[in-house]
């Protein structure tokens, strides 16, 4: 379920966030920025299926940070009347109805604050039809301008078993994260990553970022 929100507030910095809901039902909590004229449709506060199409997917923007760069005044940009929405995906184990909810809470610092501004980038595809068995795929992306890292963390679902990135670079190619196996657990909480301290990891344009994910599907449907 999706509802959407305005930040009616002056500009500030996203420095951290934390997301809280019932952990018996909670698979997660996200919040995305959404450009100007999209969705208007949808009335702030509104409930609404998260039914986007795929193909407009990728123009959202997570709006949260969990790098501890946060800690030295480096945060997101959080505009006035930047348009969001609130994404609750919940898992109901139980043979009956049950209610549920959740929230999120972001920490702010104003922009004179800031030494640094920074953004999220979600690397890989939108949608994943997942074929029985064991699954495997993987996803190049070349990287446009010279950038600062900060953070890389790993997503995968349920049926999540390996995961893994490798940066190619002038130098060569060196997997920088790693998580085999996977956990189920990784689904409710923060999956593993790396976290890097101001200027620790630079990428030049250029350089290239390879995604490995791989499932194992025990039914005999995508």
């Amino acid at each position: 379920t999706c509802i959407t929100g305005t930040w009616t507030g002056p500009e500030m910095g996203i420095v951290n966030s934390q997301y809280v809901g019932d952990k018996a039902t909670n698979h997660h909590l996200l919040v995305f920025g959404l450009p100007d004229g999209w969705a208007d449709h949808v009335p702030d506060g509104q409930l609404f299926p998260c039914d986007f199409d795929s193909n407009e997917e990728h123009i959202v923007a997570p709006l949260h940070t969990w790098s501890p760069a946060g800690e030295k005044g480096f945060g997101e940009r959080l505009k006035p009347g930047q348009r969001y929405f609130l994404e609750l995906h919940s898992v109901n184990h139980f043979s009956h109805p049950v209610l549920v909810n959740g929230a999120a809470k972001l920490l702010l610092r104003s922009m004179d604050k800031l030494t640094g501004i920074t953004a999220p980038f979600m690397l890989g595809p939108n949608e994943i039809q997942v074929k029985p068995g064991d699954y495997h795929i993987k996803f190049t992306y070349e990287w446009p301008k010279d950038t600062m890292l900060l953070l890389v963390q790993a997503h995968l679902h349920e049926l999540g078993k390996w995961f893994a990135i490798d940066w190619t670079s002038s130098k060569g190619t060196q997997r920088i994260l790693e998580v085999d196996p996977w956990k189920y657990d990784y689904v409710s909480i923060n999956a593993p990553g790396n976290s890097y301290d101001v200027d620790e990891f630079t990428v030049k344009a250029g350089d290239t970022f390879t995604v490995h994910c791989r499932w194992h599907n025990p039914t005999d449907k995508d």
